[in-house]
């Protein structure tokens, strides 16, 4: 899409005044640490709430949940709880109190109030550290591509030259990295880092609260577009029965066939089918995940630079209320547009590209002259929320808890202040490094909930809720997790590979279909090769029985798939022109030199792709990552109790001082005992029971706020209704058993 003249003017003009009102407010973030960090914890909760959901409202994750939307219907409510999205929930209802009353900087100082400054400490608080800086480098990498892979569809220039004069001086190999949409990345995240390095927190508070308001603003626009353009008939004729429905069985059953049977493959790659299953791990994952508090991200920073913990626990409430309602009726808004009008370029495409829907609605001739600049800038304003609120982080950890901590406990804040800029421009560097290396979102997105987020779980739950767990407990946990979730989704994949290395005659699922092909007078390209290299017996076999009944067909048949697969490679770019390959098999591909499994776990993939209803899909698509996680899950457990059953408890002068300040429920029977033989008048907390309770209605609450919007874009008013009861209900509810019974400031 060329852009008009007038929206390019409105997204230069955004643009020059974010970063010139970031640079303008930047002063007041430069005294100190406190400030440069945290703002001196001076901002308003509602400001804080706004800038925290302006930093989750990224271009990414909403190109991701369009897609959702548009395969999953109303069943893709559910599949963000991976990361999970009701973690808000927790914070706001008593994890967030808790952590503001610690009244430190950063969650790795965090570390210290909870098991104080001895060995097993100072591991536990450096392998925090390296959490929170490789996470860091991880977003960044996230939003380098998201923004990418959007940008270079928006904005009409090429980079020829600047590829040209890189390949004069660096190897073709690096060369080969300056694409067009990474330069784009490249520009754009530069000018974003001036503001954000210079003038820290409240540079990027004020900002988010301008970029949310047009993110607001865009969101609205987009979805009043789709109501007056889309008609509920439009929606029905493109959608699969079940699509408008939350709910679900063990299995997933949406059926996209004759509607856009790409659509079907995507389902399966995602390894969604047994979505009962999916379901519940994500949940009992989520769960797991919540307890164990915030990650050491912006999210974290928000809460730490409240002014008390009341304000926190409504700073994050105020997440939910203010980012649901008008991020989902873009989303939606989006999706039904893309419903109505770009089926065909969809069915035209060779894959399925999820990464394509948005930008295609948004570039199709659907939107006025003025209102594309207007959406755009929007959009943009949600990557650079994001990437603000995620660069902003990571200078604090090496700051505070390196240098300052271990290097130069003296050093003055405006030296600290300094450092940290520089140490900002070196994570850019290296975050823009990682991004230009990386393939596409969907590999650092599961990258980062899986390998990083299972392991961070099991030891963040355990440091809130169990007296004995120490600092050698929480490192060996968190390093076993998180080490474990590097090799195990590895390990998984190469047992299924080597179990699914040959055919087996339960395998061939249409032994009659695939009969019929192999015996068609006018065969694909793959049939024939495959009854070429058949046997004359087996071919004498095969017309003897053209409806596939023979007992022995399926043995016989897999033995010669067998021996297809074990012969070389079958792939040539003319045999499979009409096959649709999934992602894992485009992969296997372009391996250079590969091995002999490999060859023979690429020909099985090939003729799995060529033969999705004969043969059972057992390598074309990659294992889920999230069947990983109990074995993760298990290996955290194990550190994590080992490291401190074979270790001492910590000295107990820190764990009363981390209990009486901080006052968490669970297992501190012991500790709470000696607090109140020290302080008769200490009060504990025995809440633990209405805290779940209000965290089971704030889910209920929070998925009310996420499907209403949709269902409203939808003109689907009985849903509607019965969301608007739901919520009523709930905020009633949460009203007199969470709101009233807040801690005074």
């Amino acid at each position: 899409m060329k852009l008009h003249g007038l929206d390019i003017a409105i997204i230069v003009v955004y643009f020059l005044t974010v970063v010139l009102v970031g640079l303008w407010v930047s002063r007041r973030g430069t005294k100190d640490m406190d400030s440069y960090f945290l703002g001196g914890k001076s901002l308003p909760w509602y400001l804080l709430g706004i800038s925290d959901a302006s930093g989750m409202f990224d271009i990414s994750g909403t190109m991701w949940l369009v897609c959702i939307l548009f395969v999953y219907g109303l069943k893709s409510l559910w599949l963000p709880w991976l990361w999970p999205t009701f973690n808000q929930v927790f914070l706001m209802m008593f994890l967030s109190a808790w952590v503001r009353r610690s009244k430190v900087l950063t969650g790795a100082e965090w570390i210290q109030t909870r098991f104080g400054r001895d060995t097993g400490a100072n591991l536990a608080h450096l392998s925090v550290v390296f959490f929170a800086l490789v996470n860091t480098l991880g977003l960044l990498a996230y939003a380098f591509k998201g923004i990418g892979e959007f940008i270079v569809l928006l904005l009409p220039w090429k980079f020829d030259a600047v590829r040209h004069f890189a390949g004069l001086f660096l190897p073709d190999s690096v060369a080969r990295l300056f694409t067009d949409e990474n330069i784009y990345a490249l520009l754009i995240m530069g000018v974003t880092s001036l503001y954000v390095i210079k003038g820290g927190m409240i540079s990027v508070v004020v900002t988010e609260v301008m970029q949310f308001t047009i993110l607001t603003l865009s969101a609205l626009t987009i979805g009043c577009i789709a109501i007056y353009k889309v008609s509920p008939d439009m929606i029905r004729h493109a959608i699969p029965a079940g699509w408008t429905s939350p709910f679900f069985g063990w299995k997933l059953d949406l059926d996209w066939t004759g509607i856009l049977d790409k659509v079907n493959n995507a389902i399966h790659e995602d390894g969604n089918d047994l979505f009962g299953l999916i379901f519940g791990m994500m949940f009992f994952k989520g769960v797991l995940a919540s307890l164990a508090g915030p990650a050491p991200t912006y999210d974290m920073q928000r809460i730490l630079a409240t002014r008390n913990p009341r304000e926190a626990c409504l700073m994050n409430g105020f997440v939910n209320v203010v980012l649901y309602f008008p991020r989902y009726l873009m989303i939606a808004g989006v999706t039904v547009m893309a419903l109505a009008f770009c089926m065909p370029e969809l069915r035209a495409m060779d894959t399925f590209n999820f990464e394509q829907i948005l930008p295609k609605v948004l570039f199709g001739q659907y939107l006025p002259v003025g209102v594309v600049g207007f959406l755009l800038a929007g959009l943009m304003a949600a990557f650079m929320s994001n990437f603000a609120a995620t660069l902003n982080v990571a200078p604090a950890y090496l700051v505070n808890d390196v240098y300052k901590r271990y290097i130069n406990p003296n050093s003055g804040g405006k030296a600290e202040v300094r450092l940290s800029r520089i140490v900002s421009f070196a994570f850019l560097a290296v975050g823009l490094a990682f991004g230009l290396m990386t393939r596409n979102i969907t590999v650092v997105m599961m990258w980062l909930i899986g390998a990083l987020g299972g392991g961070f779980v099991m030891a963040n739950v355990l440091k809130w809720y169990w007296w004995r767990f120490n600092g050698y407990g929480y490192f060996w946990g968190l390093m076993s997790g998180i080490i474990g979730a590097m090799i195990v989704p590895f390990a998984l994949q190469y047992s299924v590979d080597q179990h699914y290395l040959s055919f087996s005659a339960g395998e061939l699922t249409g032994v009659p279909g695939l009969v019929a092909k192999l015996q068609s007078a006018n065969p694909d390209g793959v049939s024939r090769y495959v009854s070429g290299q058949l046997t004359p017996a087996t071919r004498d076999l095969l017309a003897r029985n053209p409806g596939g009944s023979d007992a022995n067909l399926s043995q016989v048949l897999a033995g010669e798939l067998n021996r297809v697969i074990e012969g070389g490679s079958i792939y040539e770019t003319n045999r499979f022109a009409g096959v649709t390959l999934s992602a894992r098999t485009q992969d296997f591909i372009k391996k250079n030199n590969p091995s002999a499994t490999d060859v023979i776990l690429l020909n099985r993939m090939l003729l799995e792709n060529a033969y999705p209803s004969e043969i059972a899909s057992h390598l074309r698509f990659s294992v889920n990552a999230l069947y990983s996680f109990p074995f993760i899950l298990v290996l955290s457990i194990i550190g994590s109790v080992l490291g401190t059953l074979l270790t001492k408890a910590e000295n107990d002068e820190v764990l009363k001082n981390f209990y009486k300040t901080v006052n968490p429920w669970g297992a501190w029977g012991p500790i709470r005992e000696k607090v109140m033989k020290d302080d008769p008048s200490f009060r504990p907390n025995f809440n633990m029971g209405r805290d779940l309770l209000n965290v089971a209605v704030g889910i209920i609450w929070q998925i009310s706020l996420a499907a209403l919007p949709i269902y409203i874009v939808l003109r689907e008013w009985s849903w509607a209704g019965w969301l608007i009861l739901s919520l009523v209900a709930t905020s009633i509810f949460l009203k007199f058993n969470w709101y009233d019974k807040l801690e005074k400031a």
